[in-house]
């Protein structure tokens, strides 16, 4: 008689598993880490068959509002009419017509899973073991490499070029779900807690601006959007025992991130850290469009010297090509070097710029701009609505708000969307929450009740 008790709850548990399957959310997690794959190919394939599983199993896929897909197919049509073969190579080519397909793979998947709020939950879960699964990979690496040398650090973050917004949304998640997040493994806080300081030490070890930086607009975004919308009425207030118990616990989590995240700018080298402060400082300088008059310059600011030449490519270039661009893949000629001065590699023409707008610009014209601008504007104005959701809902469109307020600032340095793997958890999250807000705008106060699960596999 005891035993058989004791399984009844095990066997509710399972029963009330809504939203995602487990193996399909797991196999989300594994697309959306970055760390874990071999290339850029491999991952860009994976994602476009996850895509194809997702919508076929999606009990819902009738409902999938295509407005952000259909917009980058825009885009990549407008790339296709200033294509000169003969200039760009096919690789090159070959390159952006697979990212932009990826792209559309990413925002098909989050538009899946935002067709009903059952599955807010296990995409928050999948976003969470992404970022673990790319924090474990990121600090065996760390850990292989040296640890906290500078040779240690540059050399990771040159060869292997990895990448942390993904565990930048996994910490944001943990810090902000609260109670929401106490589920399965994380029930308690303390657990909670743990999986949070893996994640800042991970983050800390980057010694990325965007990641530091980017974590801490997210919070605070999502925060203060969370505060004005209860005391404006538009978001569900919290009673006050329910407040004191989801305070303490994100105290917690939040205090024991920050602290592990300081003892590793304590205890890393002064080189390291002044090499991290400088590169801060001089943010400014190296994102505006600059010439430079010697290779030790060009060093220093090398995105810069990257962004003059591309605004000098985009001027030199014919009317017609000012409002289509010059096409997928083209090259923008660089004319010295521009690798690094240890690198043993040349590179003086840069298909790919760390200026993701300039690229556009250079590729797609004045019109890709404007298509690119809708599609980012689309996306922030459907966050802003799944915002006002309740629960888990609610909390992913805060956070998605904030992540793309930081990708559009990011941009300017670190890529963009169309041609980095960066944002795939970003694009995910936006593409959801944008279908959370349709789908609720839509079915009303029954999307709210829903809880039915939207997957067969």
């Amino acid at each position: 008689m005891v035993s058989l008790h004791r399984r009844r709850p095990v066997k509710a548990a399972r029963a009330s598993h809504t939203g995602i399957p487990i193996a399909l959310e797991l196999t989300l997690s594994l697309a959306m880490a970055r760390n874990i794959w071999p290339s850029w190919q491999t991952q860009s394939l994976a994602t476009v068959a996850l895509a194809v599983v997702v919508v076929a199993t999606s009990g819902h896929w009738r409902h999938l509002r295509p407005a952000p897909i259909a917009t980058i197919a825009v885009l990549t049509g407008v790339g296709l009419l200033g294509l000169t073969t003969s200039i760009a190579t096919q690789a090159d080519v070959a390159r952006d017509l697979a990212n932009a397909l990826r792209l559309c793979a990413l925002l098909a998947i989050g538009l899946a899973l935002g067709t009903t709020r059952s599955n807010a939950v296990s995409l928050a879960r999948a976003i969470l073991w992404a970022g673990l699964l790319d924090a474990g990979v990121h600090l065996w690496d760390f850990a292989m490499g040296g640890g906290l040398t500078v040779t240690a650090v540059s050399a990771l973050r040159t060869e292997v070029s990895k990448s942390s917004v993904t565990e930048v949304l996994a910490l944001a998640l943990l810090m902000l779900g609260g109670r929401m997040m106490a589920t399965g493994p994380l029930s308690t806080s303390a657990r909670r807690a743990a999986l949070a300081t893996i994640l800042s030490v991970s983050i800390a070890t980057y010694f990325s601006r965007t990641a530091i930086f980017g974590l801490v607009a997210i919070l605070v975004i999502a925060s203060l959007l969370k505060a004005r919308q209860t005391s404006a009425g538009s978001g569900p207030p919290l009673d006050a025992p329910r407040q004191k118990g989801v305070t303490s616990p994100i105290l917690l989590i939040t205090g024991a991130a920050a602290a592990l995240a300081s003892i590793v700018f304590v205890v890393a080298p002064p080189t390291l850290v002044q090499q991290f402060l400088t590169k801060a400082e001089n943010s400014i300088h190296e994102i505006l469009p600059r010439p430079a008059s010697s290779r030790t310059e060009i060093t220093q600011n090398y995105r810069s010297y990257e962004s003059f030449k591309a605004l000098e490519a985009f001027r030199q270039g014919t009317d017609l090509q000012h409002v289509f661009g010059r096409g997928w893949g083209y090259p923008v000629d660089l004319v010295v070097d521009t690798a690094s001065s240890t690198s043993d590699t040349v590179r003086v023409s840069a298909p790919i710029l760390h200026n993701g707008y300039l690229e556009l610009l250079v590729k797609t014209g004045v019109v890709g701009m404007i298509v690119l601008a809708a599609f980012v504007l689309a996306l922030m104005r459907g966050s802003l609505r799944a915002s006002r959701l309740p629960e888990m809902a609610g909390l992913l469109g805060r956070i998605s708000l904030g992540a793309l307020l930081v990708m559009t600032f990011a941009m300017v340095a670190v890529r963009g969307v169309m041609n980095v793997q960066t944002f795939n958890g970003v694009m995910i999250l936006a593409a959801a929450s944008y279908g959370f807000a349709m789908s609720s705008r839509k079915e009303g106060d029954s999307w709210n009740r829903t809880s039915a699960a939207s997957f067969r596999l």
